[in-house]
């Protein structure tokens, strides 16, 4: 017997209608994550990116500027090997699960090309997100998919659900919590509770909608402050001593590898101070505080292994030679902004992933 096929069952799945995860069965799909994205303050900065790389290319455009086929080749492969695509098969299957395509990619691959060579160019005159016509929402939206944004928004939004199936202290429903919720918006936002409203339309969401949201953040504001106990926080502390170790670096770079070996000799055998060595020649200078897990594998061996004020030999990085002392070697302390903000994403992403476990399942990944 032949099936009988419905005209629904032929038609295209909308790329808003995309499954990305199950909450209980329940699914969430792109257009969920995006306007919860939006709710949350988040998709802002994607928007002015946007907006920022297609000004640009437009003024390639209007000067006739030819883009660098080698250098836009190098910003595509580099796609495919953040996101482990080895064949070309394997990348248009990506961007068919997402409902983009190849000339998408290309496309948003150029723009990112164009922003960084006319990167010296003023970015344009913000526009609010809520006048952007429907072309341009497509192009957001395929910006935030290919960006990587994407999967840091979906990881925000089912977090968010999986605190509402236990919201907590939040469970009352109170009007003082709504409230502190709606002023939260309107301050990570800027819109206005006047126009939340008009706000919600550009969406296609109502007023259940938004306070449905308003319920989510504050349930996963009660998980948050259940997981960021000094107690969880001082032994992330502990596990992520070395990661977390605070390095004052001083850096000169050299054109050339018989310059920046000369150098090495003058600052480690004849006491010459980096800063004075580098006027001198006049060499490129930086004085900064980095965190080990930010460094190369390498780099991190070199500078975990030397000790306080040794100068490192010179190592070559795309042609650049860097000769680096390292200055101070500092434990972390959750005292320090830079390492309470890590500290606190990984306990928050322990707590979250085996809460969310229990009720998330991936589609889209």
């Amino acid at each position: 017997m032949t099936h009988a096929v419905s005209p629904e069952e032929n038609l295209p799945v909308r790329p808003g209608d995309i499954v990305v995860f199950l909450v209980d069965d329940k699914p969430v799909n792109v257009g969920d994550v995006i306007d919860a994205a939006a709710f949350g303050g988040g998709l802002r900065a994607s928007w002015l990116d946007l907006l920022r790389k297609l000004h640009r290319e437009n003024i390639a455009v209007e000067s006739d500027m030819e883009a660098d086929d080698e250098k836009v080749q190098v910003l595509a492969d580099q796609f495919r090997y953040d996101h482990d695509l080895i064949s070309a098969e394997e990348t248009e299957a990506w961007f068919e699960k997402r409902a983009l395509t190849m000339e998408d990619f290309h496309d948003c691959i150029t723009r990112q090309f164009w922003d960084e060579e006319l990167s010296a160019r003023e970015p344009p005159e913000p526009i609010d997100l809520s006048a952007a016509s429907s072309e341009q929402r497509d192009l957001l939206r395929a910006e935030v998919l290919i960006s990587g944004q994407f999967e840091r928004f979906a990881t925000a939004l089912s977090w968010r659900m999986a605190a509402s199936r236990n919201p907590g202290d939040a469970s009352d429903g109170s009007r003082e919590l709504e409230e502190q919720e709606r002023n939260r918006f309107v301050e990570r936002t800027g819109i206005e509770t006047a126009a939340i409203e008009k706000w919600l339309e550009t969406l296609g969401r109502d007023s259940a909608w938004f306070q449905e949201m308003l319920k989510m953040e504050a349930a996963y504001r009660d998980h948050r402050a259940r997981a960021l106990t000094p107690e969880k926080r001082s032994r992330m502390v502990s596990s992520m001593r070395l990661p977390l170790t605070l390095l004052e670096v001083e850096t000169v770079e050299f054109d050339r590898a018989d310059a920046a070996n000369e150098a090495y000799l003058c600052v480690h055998e004849d006491g010459l101070s980096m800063e004075e060595l580098a006027k001198m020649g006049r060499y490129p200078y930086t004085k900064r505080e980095l965190l080990v897990e930010d460094l190369s594998e390498d780099w991190q061996r070199r500078f975990l292994a030397a000790s306080e004020g040794a100068t490192l030999e010179p190592v070559s990085d795309d042609g650049v030679f860097h000769l680096c002392r390292l200055l101070r070697k500092q434990e972390p302390k959750i005292e320090d902004s830079s390492v309470s903000r890590r500290v606190d994403q990984r306990v928050l992403e322990s707590y979250f992933t085996e809460l969310s476990a229990q009720c998330v399942r991936w589609v889209l990944r």
